[in-house]
């Protein structure tokens, strides 16, 4: 109903629009997007040279998606066996 309104009277509402737009821009800070790759992609090689001591022979970062979460399953799995020590 709202967006009704304001689409009807648009020009009356363009400046109430952009006093939205101008908050909820003023609310998210933009991210260093290139740390954050940078981060992720240290964090994933890292989490693959911990996963690779339970795939000898099977190389971790060429698995599919649902291999890799299904890797993490099972060793958190077998770690909460082992009391939480993974071997």
């Amino acid at each position: 109903m709202l967006a009704d309104t304001i689409l009807k009277e648009k020009s009356e509402n363009t400046s109430i629009i952009d006093k939205i737009d101008r908050y909820l821009l003023e609310q998210f800070k933009p991210k260093d997007t290139e740390r954050e790759q940078i981060s992720s992609i240290n964090d994933f090689e890292e989490f693959c040279h911990s996963l690779q001591k339970h795939t000898p022979g099977i190389i971790v970062k060429k698995m599919t998606v649902h291999e890799f979460y299904s890797l993490i399953r099972l060793v958190k799995k077998q770690s909460s066996k082992n009391g939480g020590k993974s071997d």
